[in-house]
């Protein structure tokens, strides 16, 4: 368990660092908590969230924030309520399966000569063609309009071609970027709905 943990947060370390993207959860609470075995055989147990609450919460921790420097493995408890599993100077968070494969995953990456301090929240399936409708409930706009009401100026970045590439949230010594997913669900006459599939600091 420890050694496959210990694996998973660094290819995530890696993939914050980058600012690499993976798709998103499940927005239904369940009743279990989650729990992982830490150094020492010391169980690690962590509320039952739904996934637009762990949303919300990882936005309370960026308007907690005023630098990179207030990032911890505690000031991340203080604001979402969830105990990181520590690796050397990173930790990590995995969530239950929300259903149909779809779970969250919060990064923290240490400081080093190399790295700045930062965060990231991930939403992650192994197979990218399951259904994210169920995830979807708390979307782009949510986002959006709660960075920009907390002082963060924003602007789309594009590739080559016009391809939207991301968008970035700049506050202080604070860059953001949030990676969308398009999601066209039932019910809502064709109209896009855009999903964040990736939120957090760029080094």
């Amino acid at each position: 368990m420890l050694h496959k943990t210990t694996r998973t947060l660094a290819i995530l370390a890696t993939a914050l660092l980058t600012a690499c993207s993976t798709p998103s959860p499940k927005a239904i609470a369940t009743t279990q908590e989650t729990s992982v075995m830490a150094p020492g055989d010391h169980k690690i147990v962590n509320p039952a969230l739904s996934a637009e609450e762990i949303s919300k919460r990882f936005l309370k921790l960026l308007g907690n924030i005023k630098s990179r420097s207030d990032l911890s493995v505690e000031t991340i408890k203080e604001s979402t309520g969830l105990t990181l599993e520590i690796d050397g100077k990173n930790a990590g968070y995995l969530s239950t399966d929300f259903g149909n494969g779809w779970r969250y995953k919060l990064v923290y990456i240490g400081e080093s000569p190399a790295v700045l301090r930062g965060v990231g929240l991930y939403l992650v399936n192994r197979e990218e063609s399951e259904s994210m409708a169920p995830v979807c409930t708390f979307n782009f706009d949510d986002y959006h309009h709660a960075l920009k009401a907390m002082g963060y100026d924003d602007t789309p970045i594009y590739g080559e071609i016009g391809q939207l590439m991301d968008w970035r949230y700049y506050k202080n010594d604070i860059t953001l970027s949030i990676r969308l997913r398009e999601l066209t669900p039932r019910g809502h006459e064709g109209r896009p709905q855009n999903c964040v599939v990736f939120i957090g600091t760029l080094n």
